[in-house]
């Protein structure tokens, strides 16, 4: 009997498409739920795989971040040397680092500390 399918399927996109609607689910859960929509065979070698590779995907694109790539350049200042800045050299930094990050970015930086 033919396919009624037009394009062919590739199966990790697949499961890569359940894993970002169910995200609470497993392996075990997401290959039931792809071997159901596509009535192909899928292992759960095959979704954790997937799975990893989707994590570290999302880790790698986290460490390219502009601001944390700024903020690894910018060297770090000592607990003792903190406390001996008065607010208005605090103040002029901050300007600094907004002008050449931009404000998204430091926001970022801020919320990743």
């Amino acid at each position: 009997m033919p396919s009624t399918r037009t394009v062919p399927v590739n199966r990790s996109e697949a499961i890569r498409k359940a894993l970002t609607q169910h995200p609470d689910k497993g392996p075990t859960a997401i290959a039931r739920l792809v071997k159901t929509q596509l009535r192909m065979p899928i292992s759960t070698a095959l979704v954790s795989k997937v799975k990893r590779r989707m994590a570290k995907m999302k880790r790698d694109a986290a460490k390219a971040s502009p601001a944390l790539a700024a903020a690894r350049r910018t060297p770090a200042r000592s607990a003792s040397h903190v406390g001996a800045t008065s607010i208005a050299e605090v103040v002029m930094t901050l300007q600094r680092y907004i002008h050449q990050l931009g404000k998204d970015e430091l926001d970022q930086l801020i919320m990743a500390l």
